[in-house]
């Protein structure tokens, strides 16, 4: 009898052993695996609606004209697409540049990606592809669109990213004055920029702009426009 109570102790000993094994082997596996990064599910949602958005205007804007682009004053539903873009763009880059410590490889991070956007609104919005039907190639340096929608929103991205990595103070947040506190330096070029827009807009005198646009749909005729 007393070699089988030491025959059960000796196996409930080796059933321990191998379970403090098994879950030391699993611990090692999940510190070795890198942790799931972590999404912010409303900015996901909100990328989402904004892209049915902007699909939405595109094939259905010459059809409504209410959801379409205004020509030039006033504000429709399809101009507050590339806002609502530039909005999850400034809040995406506040969560990429978190964990770079190194502020001059989070800075070259920044630039490489503008370019790339840049070089990429050039391509897509500068002119170069005009000529898939009749196999034509080439631009018109006159008529290049420099300031597309991907170039405009290269130049804001780099802005915010150099401001988020090189103004933002190491306060940490507890209440909602730290939270200005923190970000400081951001207001104050926010405050400086929209200064600077607004001295542009209001102050700086633009001549009367006449333009023309060949209709063929009304045998080719010249349509001219008057902007004030």
């Amino acid at each position: 009898m007393y070699e089988a109570i030491k025959d059960n102790d000796d196996d409930d000993h080796q059933w321990r052993e191998k379970k403090d094994i098994e879950s030391a082997l699993q611990i090692s596996r999940s510190s070795s695996l890198p942790p799931d990064k972590e999404r912010l599910v409303s900015l996901d949602v909100f990328r989402g609606l904004t892209v049915a958005l902007m699909i939405l205007v595109d094939d259905v804007g010459g059809i409504l004209p209410s959801i379409n682009h205004s020509p030039w004053d006033g504000v429709t539903l399809a101009d507050f697409v590339m806002p609502f873009f530039l909005f999850i763009v400034g809040v995406s880059l506040a969560f990429a540049y978190k964990n770079l410590s190194c502020r001059f490889v989070a800075t070259r991070k920044a630039l490489i990606r503008s370019l790339k956007l840049l070089l990429l609104g050039l391509f897509l919005q500068g002119g170069f592809i005009h000529g898939l039907n009749n196999l034509t190639y080439g631009i018109d340096v006159e008529k290049i669109r420099l300031m597309g929608i991907l170039q405009r929103i290269a130049i804001a991205y780099l802005v915010v990213a150099l401001c988020e990595i090189w103004l933002k103070g190491n306060h940490n947040v507890s209440s909602e004055l730290s939270m200005i506190k923190k970000y400081k330096f951001h207001w104050v070029v926010a405050f400086v920029i929209t200064t600077i827009y607004l001295s542009l807009l209001y102050g700086l005198y633009v001549p009367d702009w006449e333009y023309q646009i060949l209709k063929e749909d009304q045998g080719s005729t010249l349509t001219t426009f008057l902007v004030r």
